[in-house]
C-alpha cells in the first residue's frame, strides 16, 4: 500500500492509528492530521512510533486538505473525522488523485439525516479518475457486509435475513458514553420520533419476527423498570399493550389497519402492506405483557391469550429472545 493518510484523532482516528502502525509492511509511512495537532502528537506518542508524521488541517477546506495531500502524497486518505466533513475530503481526494475511505456516510451540518446519495454522487468521477473510494465501513455495514457476502457466497445455499448483534464491553469509568461520535449520537436520539398510536410496530412491515423480538424486548424493559417502580408499561396510553394486542390480531388471522413506514427524513421503508412473513410463526414473547396488563392491571387481552396458547410454556427460538418467560410469569402472585 505505500503512504497512508489518517484524518481525525479522535477515539475512532486513535484506533485506527494503531492498527494501521501494527501492519508496517502494509502501511510503509503514517501521517495522522486533524484540526488540533496536539492530539495527533498524542496518539503518536502512546503509539511508540516517533516516524509517524503529523499535520494540522481543517477538514472543511478542500484548499488545505488538496494542500495537505499534495505535500503528503498518500496512496489513499482514511477519513475518521465527522460525518460533515466526507464530501470535502472526496472532493479534494479527486483533485489530488488520492484514494479514499470513511467510516461513516455523510451527514449535512444542519440536520441529523443521512442517506448515500450525496456520496454516491462521485462515482463516476472516482471511476473516470480511476481512483477507489470505499464508503462506511464501519464495522455495521462495513465489516459485517463483507462477512456476510463471503457467507453467502461460499457457505450457504439461501439467506433470508439476517441478525446483527453488537457488542459493546468494557468500561472506562464515566457516567456517560456514546456508541460513537458524541455529537452525531446525541443529535440522533433528540430528534422527534414517529408513532403509531394504534399499535403497529416500525417492523410490521417487515416480518412478525422481528416484530415479536421488539415486543418482547420492550416488555422486558418495562419489567426491569417496574421493580424499579418506574411504569413503562403505562407509557403513552398503554402503547405497549396495544402493540402486543394489534399484532397478535394480525398473527391470528384477522386483518389490522396499516402505513407504510416512513422514517423521521421522509424515506420509505419496507412495503405498504404489513408484512405476512413469518405470520405463522409463534417466538416466546407474550406471557411478561400478559402478566402485567391482565392479570396486574385486570385489562383484556384476548388476542395475546390466543398466542399464549399457542406458545405456552415458552421456550427458546434463537439468542435473540430472552426465554422461558412462562417460568418466570405465568399465573404468578401479582406484584
Amino acid at each position: 500500500m505505500g503512504k497512508v493518510l489518517i484524518i481525525g484523532a479522535g477515539g475512532v482516528g486513535t484506533v485506527v492509528a494503531h492498527k494501521v502502525a501494527q501492519n508496517p509492511d502494509v502501511f510503509t509511512e503514517i501521517m495522522i492530521a486533524s484540526r488540533t495537532k496536539s492530539k495527533c502528537d498524542a496518539v503518536v506518542k502512546a503509539i511508540g512510533n516517533p516516524n509517524i508524521k503529523t499535520a494540522q488541517v481543517d477538514a472543511d477546506s478542500v484548499d488545505e486538505l488538496v494542500a495537505l495531500f499534495n505535500s503528503f502524497k498518500p496512496e489513499i486518505v482514511i477519513n475518521v473525522a465527522l460525518p460533515y466533513q466526507d464530501l470535502t475530503i472526496m472532493e479534494a481526494c479527486l483533485q489530488s488523485g488520492v484514494n479514499y475511505l470513511d467510516t461513516a456516510n455523510y451527514e449535512p451540518k444542519d440536520v441529523a439525516h443521512f442517506e448515500y446519495s450525496w456520496q454516491w454522487a462521485y462515482k463516476k468521477r472516482f471511476e473516470d479518475a480511476g481512483l477507489t473510494a470505499i464508503l462506511g465501513c464501519g464495522f455495521d455495514p462495513g465489516v459485517s457486509g463483507i462477512y456476510t457476502a463471503y457467507a453467502a457466497k461460499h457457505h450457504f445455499d439461501e439467506i433470508q435475513y439476517l441478525d446483527i448483534v453488537d457488542c459493546n464491553a468494557g468500561n472506562h469509568h464515566k457516567a456517560f458514553a456514546t456508541n460513537f461520535n458524541p455529537e452525531i449520537n446525541i443529535r440522533e436520539i433528540t430528534q422527534n420520533g414517529r408513532f403509531y398510536e394504534n399499535g403497529q410496530c416500525q417492523e410490521s412491515g417487515r416480518d412478525q419476527q422481528h416484530v415479536q423480538m421488539g415486543l418482547a424486548f420492550l416488555a422486558c424493559a418495562a419489567e426491569i423498570a417496574w421493580n424499579q417502580k418506574i411504569d413503562l408499561y403505562g407509557a403513552f396510553d398503554n402503547r405497549l399493550y396495544k402493540g402486543f394486542e394489534y399484532t397478535a390480531k394480525y398473527m391470528s388471522g384477522e386483518d389490522v389497519p396499516h402505513i407504510q413506514y416512513i422514517t423521521w427524513f421522509g424515506k420509505p421503508v419496507y412495503g405498504p402492506e404489513i408484512s405476512p412473513k413469518q405470520r405463522e410463526k409463534i417466538c416466546p414473547a407474550w406471557e411478561r405483557a400478559y402478566h402485567h396488563y391482565h392479570d396486574r392491571k385486570g385489562m383484556d387481552m384476548p388476542y395475546t391469550y390466543k398466542m399464549i396458547q399457542k406458545s405456552r410454556p415458552e421456550g427458546t427460538v434463537n439468542q435473540s429472545f430472552m426465554p422461558w418467560a412462562s417460568l418466570t410469569s405465568a399465573d404468578f402472585p401479582v406484584q
